[in-house]
């Protein structure tokens, strides 16, 4: 998380090193775990002006779910890392639901005031 925090604050290494990060990750994004809950298009989950904009990886391994990425919406941006472990590979529904609960946490903490529970609006 800190890695993309830095990124997106364009103190990586330097700006430019910080959006060559930020642009290997956005045209690879998978939107089968936590950002399932941002209801982006999956081919274009980065354009200007969108009320959210992405950047994620993924990783998988037998009874392993991992994702960590990077959230944009009107009221700021936050990054998140999420890893599940599950006893029965054979049975990842209840993971992926669970990952896309956390999603929908994710996305309120970039839309939703906490003070009136509204979201703002967007121009």
């Amino acid at each position: 998380m800190t890695l993309l925090a830095a990124a997106h604050h364009g103190s990586l290494v330097n700006r430019r090193v910080s959006q060559l990060l930020l642009d290997w990750l956005a045209p690879s994004f998978d939107l089968s775990m936590v950002a399932s809950a941002f209801d982006l298009d999956p081919l274009a989950h980065v354009p200007s002006g969108a009320a959210l904009a992405a950047r994620n990886k993924t990783g998988t391994d037998d009874g392993v779910r991992a994702e960590v990425g990077l959230l944009t919406g009107p009221l700021g941006t936050t990054t998140y890392a999420v890893i599940c472990n599950h006893p029965d590979p054979s049975r990842v529904e209840p993971v992926l639901r669970t990952m896309r609960g956390i999603g929908k946490l994710v996305v309120g903490s970039v839309t939703t005031d906490p003070d009136t529970g509204t979201i703002p609006e967007t121009s």
